[in-house]
């Protein structure tokens, strides 16, 4: 779940760490070795990371851009993967099945914009490195720590909605549609 956002976000850091120390320790000059090298890493993850989903939710990988999900559509378990772009999710119409649906998003940069009705049931955890949320109007800033919020019927709902986020840099905002 969230973890695995966080050891993804904790292998790109080690390793251009890594780079870097090298650099000081030998002086070698890996600038133009590191762009490529990562750029090929991206790749590799986003080719293979659809096929090492262990909780058996489908996973959409999107490198560059959005996704909005609105209307009547059916909200249903999945992870959402995106290298650079924003989501949008918009609850007022949708579909949601009883019980408790998990919805994971994965960023290295990007925002997540949610808008739900009056009477929906939603908890959201976000952890990240550099990020702020917005609750109803009120702003958080974090810089490598986490937060869960949810509605106040959350628990007890029949029908709710667990938004669990993992980013580099970006925003969450809820509001009330």
């Amino acid at each position: 779940m969230r973890s695995r956002g966080f050891i993804f976000l904790g292998v790109v850091l080690i390793f251009l760490g890594a780079f870097s120390l090298l650099e000081l320790l030998f002086d070698i000059d890996f600038s133009d070795f590191i762009f490529p090298v990562v750029l090929i890493l991206i790749g590799l993850w986003a080719i293979f990371r659809p096929n090492f989903s262990r909780n058996g939710r489908p996973v959409d990988v999107v490198l560059f851009g959005g996704r909005k999900l609105s209307g009547g559509w059916e909200v249903k378990p999945r992870e959402f993967w995106t290298l650079i772009g924003d989501t949008d999710f918009d609850f007022s119409l949708a579909v949601l099945p009883e019980g408790e649906t998990v919805i994971e998003i994965n960023y290295l940069i990007g925002d997540v914009k949610i808008n739900i009705p009056a009477s929906f049931a939603l908890m959201v955890s976000t952890h990240g490195a550099l990020y702020s949320t917005n609750w109803m109007g009120t702003k958080k800033d974090f810089f490598f720590s986490g937060e869960a919020r949810s509605t106040p019927d959350y628990a007890s709902a029949a029908r709710r909605v667990r938004l669990e986020v993992t980013q580099m840099i970006g925003e969450v905002k809820v509001n009330y549609s």
